[in-house]
């Protein structure tokens, strides 16, 4: 296969925890490796029903499969499809103030928090706030230092 299989598990399996330990475990052999349940709760430092149940997570997620199983050994084969990677959970859920709109908020507000009248360390905060479903109209935004922000909240 071209790609290394410790570098597929990092890049493309969904597996996590102790599944990912095990699967990084088997994958440090190839793709078919012969081991012990032993031997891989030596390796990952997990206990041996922990790994047994990593090896059953593997193979529902159809990442691993168990050639054979023998009391004391087992042959198993990394199953290493492509997938698309997953969309970046850093990405904002709601668009950022435009800064000309910050501009004219704080211009309204006089560069002064409306709830203490600090001049120092300001920032735009929603009077409805968007995790309530607020939106980033003027009439939703005013100027706030960071320390009354922190106090106010998701709250209205």
């Amino acid at each position: 296969m071209a790609i290394d299989a410790t570098t597929w598990v990092w890049d493309h399996s969904r597996s996590r925890l102790g599944a990912r330990l095990t699967l990084l475990a088997i994958a440090r052999y190839g793709e078919v490796v012969t081991i012990s349940v032993r031997e891989l709760s030596d390796m990952t430092l997990l206990s041996e029903r922990a790994v047994r149940m990593a090896t059953c997570n593997l193979v529902e997620l159809g990442e691993l499969a168990v050639e054979y199983n023998t009391g004391e050994c087992s042959r198993y084969r990394l199953l290493m499809p492509e997938r698309e990677p997953e969309p970046q959970p850093w990405a904002p859920k709601h668009p950022d103030v435009p800064p000309a709109m910050r501009l004219r908020i704080f211009e309204r507000d006089r560069w002064r928090c409306v709830f203490c009248r600090s001049t120092a360390d300001l920032t735009i905060d929603h009077i409805w706030p968007r995790a309530r479903g607020g939106t980033n109209e003027e009439s939703n935004l005013q100027t706030l230092c960071r320390p009354c922000n922190c106090r106010k909240g998701a709250r209205v």
